[in-house]
This record gives C-alpha cells, structure tokens and sequence, in this order.
C-alpha cells in the first residue's frame, strides 16, 4: 500500500519483495537495506515501510519500521537516506510524526550517506558518529594496518589462533559471551557504554540469513568474536569483542584481517567496520589503524511522551535495581 503524503514524498507500507529489492540496488554496499533485513525486522512484529521523496526530480528513499505499543508508537530508521538537512523529506517525517501520533523517533545513519552538518529542525537530539570503511578486496591489509595492528596479528599466528564461521544459536549464544568481556574491560576503564548484548539480539540476524559469526579459536577455547551483516557488495562488522586471553593475543586486528581474506574472489568490495561516536575516542583509534576511510556521520533522536507515559517512567525511574529486589 502506497501513502502519498505529499507531491514529493510518498510511504509504501509493507512493500513487497521486489520493492525492497528495488531498495537495496540503490546501495548495493549497505545490509540495512536488503530484503533480508526488513523480514527480520518484520518477523519482529515491526512494520516495514519505504519513505520516498521526489525533490527535483532526483529520489531519495529508505526503509522504516513502526512498532506499536500500549503506551508508545515508535518509528525507527536505521539508515538515514543521503539528504540535506533542510530537505522536504524530513519536514514530511515531522508531518507522519504528528499524524500518527507518534511518541518516539529515531534516525540512524547504520551504513549511511548522510552527512548533514546541521541537524533537521524537527530533531531535537543530535549524536555525531563516524563509520569506517576499508576495501574488502584489499590483499595486502595486513601489512597496510599500524604497527600495533600488525604485532598483534603476529602474537595471533604464533599463538597458533584459528578462525571459524558457525551460524548457529550456540554461536550467537557465545558471541553474546565474549562481547560481555569486551563491554566489561571498557567499562573498567571508565567508559560509558549504554549496550547490553543479548543472544536474542543476535540470532534473528544470523538465523534469518543475513549475518554470519566468525569466531577465533586458541586451544579449542572461543577468544574472539565478531558479528558481519552481509550485503551484495559490502559487509558491515556489527558486533565484536576478544575475551581477556583474547585480548592478550591481539585477536581483534587478526579475525578482522581473516575475515577480509575471505573476500577473495566474491563480489564484496567494502567491508565497513561500524562506528563509534564522537566520545568513544578509543574504539575511533582502534577502527583508523586499519588505515580505514572515516565517514563522518549524524543520527537523530525525537520523544514525546503522553501523561500515562511519563508517570510511568517516573514511577520506574524512583523504584530500586532489580538485583536488589531479590
């Protein structure tokens, strides 16, 4: 079903497979666009839809997905389409905001071309992140990468580490695991990180066909692991992180090199290694020394809360931990 909102700006709601086809050949490079991803979320009780703006002729479009609730109706954008940020297409957002009576708004820019300096007025939360790409079809990426990459990718070999692909719960349920230990060693350090991983995250991307887990084995023991969503000619990392014994033997730089290797020969020409915010100096750090191209990128929050909302968020947010209910 087609919704013309306005001369430029039309919402396809539940399109069908050739349309979000039609989609995903805009950036064949970006998995947040392809068929596969908009069933995930579907089978997720999401609504999938395709915002489309037609301004001077030139299209721009993207996927959505609307969730309802008893107390909130969210629409959510994981990749932000390629417009300025004055665009009609965003005050046509604010208008099927206000339209549908939505509570809450969210606009990332997950393997996106969106790089407005300024933030749409109908936005009132702004978060600057950078995405870092390198070249999947790069035969000589580890001799590219920082000296520190490359000692850490040699700690690796001599440690005899092996990389595996499994696709499977098990392995989404240790891929959760060992991204625990890495979030835990960040937040020793004082990092604030607001990401709880959850195998329940992870497996409907795996099982449902789009992403694949390539996990570093030392003695028979997993020390790595990282989560890439697959699309036609690109992959984005989505997840990952080393266990301590991991972390000791420079597993990260050595799964990711492997995993690029693997490239070879397939139609994949950009492996995208996911993004940090501005905060997030370290992980920036750790991305660039792949010698990676940083896109600079924006993502967008918009809340509204009705009385019942609010006084249940009140209420929740003057009630003790769980752990010390018990």
């Amino acid at each position: 079903m087609t919704r013309r909102a306005s001369d430029d700006f039309s919402i396809q709601i539940a399109p069908s497979h050739e349309r979000l086809l039609d989609l995903a050949s805009t950036d064949r490079s970006n998995p947040f666009l392809t068929p596969e991803y908009a069933n995930i979320r579907a089978g997720q009780g999401e609504v999938p839809l395709i915002l489309q703006s037609d301004i001077s002729g030139t299209p721009s479009q993207t996927i959505g997905f609307l969730r309802f609730g008893r107390t909130r109706r969210s629409l959510h954008i994981p990749s932000a389409p390629p417009v300025e940020s004055d665009s009609s297409f965003w005050s046509a957002v604010a208008d099927m905001r206000e339209r549908t009576r939505l509570t809450e708004v969210s606009v990332d820019s997950f393997g996106s071309l969106h790089r407005a300096e300024s933030p749409p007025s109908s936005f009132s939360n702004v978060i600057h992140r950078s995405e870092f790409l390198i070249r999947a079809d790069d035969t000589e990426l580890r001799l590219r990468v920082s000296s520190g990459h490359r000692r850490n990718i040699n700690k690796a070999v001599r440690a005899n580490a092996v990389v595996h692909e499994r696709n499977d719960a098990l392995a989404c349920d240790i891929h959760a695991a060992v991204v625990h230990s890495a979030l835990s060693r960040r937040r020793g350090r004082g990092e604030v990180i607001d990401f709880n991983p959850d195998p329940d995250l992870f497996s409907p991307l795996v099982l449902g066909g789009l992403g694949r887990i390539f996990q570093v084995e030392l003695e028979g023991k997993v020390v790595a692991s990282g989560l890439f969503l697959f699309a036609e000619t690109g992959a984005y990392f989505h997840t990952g992180g080393t266990t301590d014994a991991g972390h000791s033997i420079g597993a990260s730089p050595f799964l990711v090199c492997a995993v690029v290797d693997g490239f070879r020969g397939t139609s994949r020409t950009v492996l995208n290694l996911g993004g940090a915010r501005t905060s997030e100096t370290g992980l920036s750090q750790y991305k660039r020394e792949f010698r990676s191209v940083p896109r600079e990128l924006v993502s967008y929050r918009w809340e509204s809360y009705g009385l019942l909302r609010r006084v249940m968020n009140a209420c929740t947010h003057h009630l003790p931990p769980i752990r010390a209910w018990s």
